[in-house]
């Protein structure tokens, strides 16, 4: 997620404890988060939710005054509080800040017709690839294989401290390994 907000210009990455905090500890709990950054400025907040056993992502978008919730195993009404905490927590910023916000404004939607986990393990790797998509303007929609392939890429990335190209290069990866296991199977 680092990685995004280093690239990506005008973009606001919260640590993954942000959302856990300010969801039992309200928005006094995280204000020195955000110190010395108007997050008003960036054009993308991007917020990883933890919740016991699952990872969702929450994308607020300034502009366009939207909070959509991505979660890979589907809508809930668990998502639903979670844009409502979002937007009590942008409220609060925005007053902090000497700003007023028109909640009326701004809304909150369930990502739609994005790719969904098809296991119970991958929500982390999801969460990585829809921020990774959103914040290069790209749908979520490519094949679950594809996003599983994302799990070599994104440790690729970590070890080399910098975004690698995109989907191409796991698409790549994964059609390499086919052709592998395919040719292996010929030769048994």
């Amino acid at each position: 997620m680092a990685l995004i907000k280093e690239k990506i210009p005008k973009t606001w990455v919260f640590p993954t404890q942000f959302y856990e905090k300010i969801s039992s500890a309200g928005e006094d709990s995280v204000n020195r988060w955000t110190k010395n950054v108007n997050i008003f400025d960036c054009s993308l907040i991007i917020i990883p939710v933890h919740r016991p056993g699952h990872w969702s992502l929450v994308i607020v978008s300034v502009p366009e005054k939207t909070i959509t919730c991505f979660n890979s195993l589907g809508p809930s009404t668990v998502d639903q509080t979670c844009a409502d905490i979002i937007m009590k927590y942008l409220t609060y910023e925005a007053k902090a800040r000497g700003r007023s916000l028109n909640t009326q404004e701004w809304k909150t939607e369930m990502a739609k017709n994005v790719t969904m986990q098809n296991n119970s393990i991958d929500c982390g790797v999801f969460v990585c690839y829809y921020a990774r998509m959103v914040s290069e303007g790209k749908r979520c929609n490519h094949p679950p294989s594809v996003v599983h392939g994302m799990r070599l890429q994104v440790a690729k990335e970590v070890l080399a401290c910098k975004l690698l190209p995109g989907m191409v290069h796991v698409i790549r990866s994964i059609l390499k390994i086919i052709a592998f296991v395919c040719l292996a199977f010929i030769l048994l």
